[in-house]
């Protein structure tokens, strides 16, 4: 439904002004016509549609030759298509984004490189932003940070041994899936704004010849610059053929069944660099994760963000 509204308020008023750029020519010769004869004559106005080379569509009006020279034309010519194009492009942007996301977030290294790359978070963008050319190892030290938490985790939950053992759990042994949602607000012509950002994820640890264990986490967005969405004119131009990316900061903890739980070593903040379209409809797509080490933004997990169904 929000890509019939999309087309609607976006493509529809720019496909009429084309539609009448294109028709100028034959307009012209139509008042020309009309400059031939005496008297006020019928014209069919050059509006219409065809498919395929025959028309489907075709409109006469009565209009004169005054009528047709001095405000017809001008009309068709700068005022219609102009007011046309200004209401196409001073749409707002923020009531066509999906409010809910269905995640799917995976955190082996190589599908992180991937990401990385994809979100063209390389070379120069990866100098710029401060991610370490070294991440791979530096996710060790995040990597023990979880461990630290869910030895903490298993000494709160359990009396007896913990199903699982902390030492043994590896990237690839861990998935989640869960659900987001934002609310856009357009705070400028061309810039909006996240103003509410939260979710929460179920993550299960499979580890071989051990008892799969699951838990759950929450991230809810922090006030920072980075939850701005400021589209240059190259993003609007380009939009159709790439995306451009925001980074908005999430503080996640670990979540209780009967509520938001914080331990200390596992309430920290996420970055979440997330891939925008604009057109040809707005979308978010794939992110990339980054644990804020002192200054330096590290890699720890990639995922894949969809339309939720419902």
């Amino acid at each position: 439904m929000n890509r019939v509204r999309f087309v609607v308020r976006f493509y529809l008023p720019l496909l009429v002004g084309i539609g009448v750029l294109i028709t100028i020519p034959a307009f012209r010769n139509a008042i020309a016509h009309a400059t031939t004869q005496g008297r006020s004559t019928d014209i069919p106005l050059p509006l219409g549609l065809s498919f395929l080379g025959l028309p489907v569509l075709s409109i006469s009006i009565p209009l004169s030759k005054v009528w047709l020279g001095s405000i017809g034309l001008p009309l068709l010519e700068f005022i219609l298509p102009t007011v046309l194009f200004l209401y196409a492009i001073n749409i707002d942007l923020s009531k066509y984004f999906p409010s809910k996301l269905d995640m799917h977030v995976l955190f082996d290294q190589e599908g992180i490189e991937e990401a990385l790359e994809r979100l063209r978070l390389t070379g120069k963008r990866q100098r710029k932003h401060n991610i370490p050319t070294e991440w791979r190892n530096l996710t060790d030290t995040y990597d023990n940070f979880i461990r630290t938490s869910f030895e903490e985790l298993g000494k709160r939950l359990f009396d007896d041994e913990p199903p699982f053992k902390p030492a043994h759990i590896q990237r690839e042994m861990l998935s989640a899936n869960g659900n987001t949602t934002y609310s856009i607000r357009r705070t400028h012509p061309f810039q909006y704004r996240i103003e509410q950002g939260a979710g929460a994820l179920e993550h299960s640890i499979s580890i071989p010849s051990e008892a799969q264990f699951n838990f759950s986490t929450a991230f809810e967005l922090q006030s920072t610059n980075g939850e701005y969405i400021r589209p240059k004119l190259t993003d609007f131009v380009f939009s159709f053929f790439r995306w451009f990316v925001i980074f908005p900061r999430f503080k996640q903890f670990l979540l209780m069944r009967d509520g938001p739980w914080e331990l200390r070593n596992f309430n920290h903040t996420i970055i979440g660099a997330s891939q925008l379209k604009l057109f040809p409809f707005p979308s978010i797509g794939a992110t990339v994760y980054f644990w804020e080490m002192d200054e330096l933004m590290v890699p720890i997990a990639y995922g894949v963000l969809t339309t939720a169904k419902n």
